[in-house]
């Protein structure tokens, strides 16, 4: 006779509501009656409250059912019905594998199964594909309802940013929360710091709504949260492919609706428009500095001159030395003498100009595009008259849809061009008032708000032998005429101070004969009047790079052969195409690609690149087609 089987029981419940309604009593009452009259032996059970089905192999609880099968403490395992123990099909014929290598048994009451039997695997697995089919019929029904309960403006789960609250499934404002979500805003736009408007919102008592402290990665995202502005965004995000991560859908599935406002869109458009120029600089703001120039002032050949003890900047290298006092003096005077000879009445309207054009432009464009669907309805109605044939309509049709589709996009484009010049125009007035402020309350302005200014319209103060450049930001700088406005000679600025021992250094030689390609990159420079930072900008490299291929120190790399080929007018490297291995070579240097790369491209070794480059081995004539094809085609 067979020992009787040491049984457990399995209860696992999906949902809060099935743990409240006490289904898990009522399964575990089902499978001790089970159990009592089979004659086994109740050794375990094994409770998973509240646990998706869609996969439980990871759960500690199953983890441990698993080390009592194997370890010989149950033999058998009990459960109310099959979609109770998994909803996975792997997972389910996982369990059902483990349990025959153990020779232990899956019992399920309602569909009356016992592994056992070959027979009961079969019925096993077949009901096993049942319950997976089942949950993710479930998960497409949910998944299908969530945009028409997004456009209904109804809760999709989850609770409403700070700020708001869901009051009777309606998205309303939270009178607690509002006032500190719009303080937010005004903080940082005064401080243009996310860390100082965390700091300031954390010292005046504030806390989120979990009662945690303010951060900067906090105040970004609400900052950055189109809700404030009175704009809310639904069934934007979804689960993504391994189950855990979250990604954002495209925008088209995006909903947006009309919420309550906190703040207007105009404060909203300026703060997110600082952020952005924020993150497009890749500029994290640091710890606040103690003078006010602090980051901005540099030498003339490019360092940073930092504050001494003796309250004096000073290079490095150089050692150029200017006290605090004297180039904050000539920043003053320089803001000054450049704001007061500003219209600014007339040049917002000189900036709005362009502006004007778009809107006309748009009203134009919108009076064509109502036209033109009046032209379509009434086509339309003429086929309905049965005046033209079904060809005719088709063809003539798709040609008017194919113009109106046209119009739509271009209005688009335009209207996002619109948006963003007014902001652009709104942000640099507030710039410019600004530091019209800055100017006349200077002495009696408090550090931080001058340093706060500072941030918004100074891209860099450069220190030479002999003068100082002054470079707004692009903003103001535009309203300045673009113009780099410069103190230079010693009359007038001679509060420039520099050490006797100073040595200066050797001056740029032209050169007439240029023998290097870093002598032909200063001849071009010089003969164009830039500066090797504006060069570097136009070529996109560091200033460094430029300094040392002009005192020759160090080659381009051929990544950069292109867009100096651009500058100088002309190449600096040739070949002899006449044979395959220039070709490549010419190839090479023109898109500006490393062996390495056309390796790859080409799918051979580096070696073989090299090889054919240098004459040493030639590839067969249909290799030899198949990369001519290729580089005619990037040419």
């Amino acid at each position: 006779m067979k020992d009787p089987i040491k049984a457990g029981i399995w209860i696992r419940v999906s949902t809060d509501m099935q743990v409240k309604d006490e289904s898990p009593e009522h399964h575990e009452l089902r499978a001790k009656h089970y159990i009592n009259a089979k004659g086994w032996n109740l050794v375990k059970i094994y409770r998973l409250d509240g646990i998706s089905g869609k996969t439980v192999m990871k759960h500690p609880e199953t983890q441990r059912m698993l080390n009592d099968v194997r370890n010989g403490e149950i033999n058998g395992l009990v459960f109310s019905k099959l979609s109770r123990l998994a909803r996975s099909t792997k997972e389910l014929l996982e369990f059902a594998g483990i349990f025959k290598t153990e020779k232990a048994n899956l019992i399920s009451i309602s569909e009356n199964i016992d592994t056992s039997t070959p027979s009961g695997m079969l019925f096993f697995t077949v009901i096993s594909a049942m319950a997976e089919w089942e949950r993710e019929e479930i998960s497409n029904r949910v998944s299908s309802s969530i945009p028409i309960r997004a456009k209904l403006g109804k809760p999709l789960g989850g609770q409403a940013i700070f700020g708001y609250s869901w009051h009777n499934k309606e998205y309303v404002i939270n009178e607690l929360e509002a006032p500190i979500r719009k303080l937010i805003y005004e903080i940082f736009l005064r401080t243009l710091r996310k860390k100082t408007t965390a700091d300031e919102l954390n010292k005046l008592g504030y806390r989120t709504r979990k009662g945690a402290l303010f951060s900067d990665t906090t105040v970004a995202r609400l900052l950055r949260d189109t809700t404030a502005k009175g704009e809310r965004i639904a069934n934007y995000t979804k689960t993504g492919e391994n189950g855990k991560c979250i990604v954002l859908k495209p925008k088209s599935e995006w909903t947006v609706m009309k919420c309550p406002q906190i703040i207007s869109e105009q404060l909203w458009d300026k703060a997110n428009l600082i952020l952005t120029e924020q993150e497009r600089k890749s500029k994290r703001v640091g710890r606040r500095s103690a003078y006010l120039l602090s980051g901005f002032v540099k030498c003339s050949c490019s360092k940073k001159m930092y504050v001494k003890r003796t309250k004096v900047y000073q290079c490095k290298d150089c050692k150029v030395k200017i006290k605090v006092s004297d180039i904050e003096g000539i920043f003053w005077n320089f803001l000054s003498d450049c704001l007061n000879s500003i219209d600014l009445a007339k040049l917002m309207e000189d900036s709005n100009s362009l502006l004007s054009k778009k809107q006309a432009l748009f009203e134009e464009t919108m009076n064509e595009h109502a036209t033109l669907e009046k032209k379509i309805q009434r086509y339309v109605g003429i086929r309905m008259d049965r005046e033209i044939t079904r060809e005719e309509f088709v063809g003539n049709l798709h040609t008017l849809n194919a113009q109106l589709a046209h119009l739509e996009a271009f209005l688009q484009k335009l209207k996002s061009e619109m948006d963003l010049e007014a902001r652009q125009i709104r942000l640099r007035e507030d710039q410019v008032k600004e530091a019209k402020l800055l100017a006349t309350d200077w002495s009696i302005m408090v550090f931080e708000r001058k340093r706060s200014i500072i941030e918004a319209i100074t891209n860099l103060v450069s220190i030479g032998n002999t003068s100082v450049i002054i470079e707004f930001s692009i903003n103001l700088h535009s309203l300045l005429r673009g113009k780099n406005i410069q103190c230079s000679g010693p009359d007038t600025s001679p509060c420039l101070l520099f050490d006797r021992e100073f040595r200066k250094p050797a001056p740029q030689t032209y050169p007439e004969n240029p023998a290097t390609i870093g002598e032909q990159i200063r001849k071009k420079r010089i003969d164009k009047s830039l500066t090797q930072a504006e060069l570097a900008k136009i070529l996109n490299v560091s200033t460094d790079c430029i300094i040392y291929w002009e005192n020759n120190r160090s080659k381009p790399q051929i990544s950069y052969y292109p867009r100096i080929h651009h500058f100088l007018g002309f190449s600096t490297t040739t070949f002899d195409e006449t044979n395959f291995g220039g070709r490549i070579r010419t190839y090479r240097w023109r898109n500006g690609i490393s062996r390495k790369d056309i390796a790859r491209l080409l799918k051979v070794d580096i070696s073989t690149v090299r090889a054919w480059e240098k004459g040493l081995n030639m590839p067969s004539q249909k290799r030899i087609n198949e990369v001519e094809v290729l580089l005619q085609s990037r040419y």
